[in-house]
């Protein structure tokens, strides 16, 4: 893998600012910036928010959405916690789930979830007046192997930092386009999985493995960037993003994203 890596492009640095030496006048307009992907039933839309009003904003849509009988789920790209042990704790038969009659309680519990890393699932029952949430470290129930299969594009990888409270630090942008080169897995249905990196001057190489998919939503692959398992956090039938934790390594704990368009 490292042998092929070299026909990619370099890696640019991206400095990820978290919190603020002076604390604003108004906590609604402190600047932290997010993209968040959702969908609303099976309608897939992005936005990029800078404030906290913003993001309050986003949530009351979301409830609007789910009063008016729709599904709403949604993640956050930009990541600010890890989620330790998360397979055991968050994996897709374990989610974490809320119910309430009260409108602003389900608003705050969305934005714990959302601190936490985790994919989040919102609905609205007009029967009983319940709001309720379930909230995964891998996307809910409509990951399938089915859903996977096919052809990605890699468009990004970000590696963060990981303090002792679980806090993401300083992390490194890599763009595989950047610069001519691109990045494509395919997944097959009978287990078997292909890498093709082009790179920069029409060099292209290709490799051959496997991968799994278990029932708590984590992928392995030995072909994806650090090998191991995945967690898979959101699938549509355009985007596709992957995350993992490692623990006590040489450079020490860091948390791996990675985000795909379906091709």
């Amino acid at each position: 893998m490292k042998n092929i890596l070299k026909y990619t492009v370099c890696l640019a640095v991206m400095a990820i600012i978290i919190g603020s030496c002076d604390k604003p006048e108004n906590p609604q307009t402190e600047k932290k910036e997010r993209v968040v992907v959702y969908t609303v039933d099976h309608n897939e839309k992005q936005q990029k928010l800078e404030t906290e009003e913003a993001w309050n904003a986003l949530l009351e849509q979301f409830c609007d959405h789910a009063r008016a009988g729709r599904e709403v789920t949604f993640y956050n790209l930009n990541q600010t916690a890890c989620v330790r042990d998360s397979k055991d704790v968050w994996g897709t038969k374990a989610g974490k789930s809320f119910v309430t009659t009260n409108r602003n309680e389900m608003i705050a519990w969305m934005k714990e979830m959302e601190t936490a890393g985790l994919t989040v699932r919102v609905t609205y029952n007009d029967a009983d007046g319940t709001w309720r949430g379930t909230a995964y470290a891998t996307a809910p129930s409509q990951l399938t192997t089915e859903s996977i299969i096919g052809t990605w594009h890699l468009n990004c990888m970000v590696t963060c930092k990981i303090d002792k409270n679980g806090n993401l630090l300083d992390g490194n942008l890599y763009e595989p386009d950047e610069g001519g080169g691109s990045m494509y897995y395919t997944f097959c249905d009978d287990g078997s999985m292909s890498l093709t990196l082009n790179g920069v001057g029409g060099v292209s190489a290709t490799e051959t493995s496997v991968w799994t998919l278990d029932d708590d939503g984590v992928l392995v692959c030995t072909l994806l960037p650090h090998g191991g398992s995945w967690n898979v956090n959101w699938i549509t039938s355009n985007t596709m993003i992957f995350s993992c934790a490692e623990f006590g390594t040489e450079d020490g704990d860091q948390y791996i994203q990675l985000q795909f368009d379906r091709q």
